[in-house]
């Protein structure tokens, strides 16, 4: 359903990160050309992979590395493609970017580009039972809450 559902949303290529040869599949994919950009939210655990799937002068922009902390990086991979590594903390980001990624949601929310897909609605008096829902991670989509 999760593949499906990111199909239907415009993806090219969709894998199972669990069960699929991720670098396999991408360099297969791009004819062995590589990504130029990854958005990775877990950078310690696929750093590695990562290497391996980026072009030259490719970029890696993470906001998160919670199973991996302190990371161990494969500096000369990354070094001999010159591959630019982006921390992401969207409280930090100026506010200039922020104003700009407000207006492109917008956009695409006025043009009817985004698609949620809504789990379960919740109304204002069972809010604890979102975070609950939310929390124990069964859920697959997002949580709203009436007001």
């Amino acid at each position: 359903e999760r593949a499906q559902a990111a199909k239907d949303s415009g993806a090219d290529l969709v894998l199972d990160y669990k069960a699929d040869n991720v670098v396999e599949a991408v360099m297969d994919f791009t004819g062995g050309a590589g990504v130029d950009r990854i958005i990775d939210v877990e950078f310690g655990k696929n750093v590695n992979d990562s290497a391996q799937m980026l072009k030259l002068n490719g970029v890696i922009a993470s906001y998160s590395s919670s199973k991996m902390p302190e990371p161990v990086i494969p500096f000369y991979p990354l070094m001999f493609k010159n591959i630019a590594l982006r921390t992401v903390l969207v409280y930090n980001m100026p506010e200039r970017a922020k104003r700009a990624a407000i207006s492109a949601v917008s956009r695409a929310l006025e043009h009817q580009q985004l698609r949620h897909r809504i789990a379960h609605k919740f109304t204002l008096e069972d809010t604890f039972k979102a975070h609950e829902a939310i929390e124990q991670g069964a859920l697959d989509g997002c949580v709203t809450v009436s007001i």
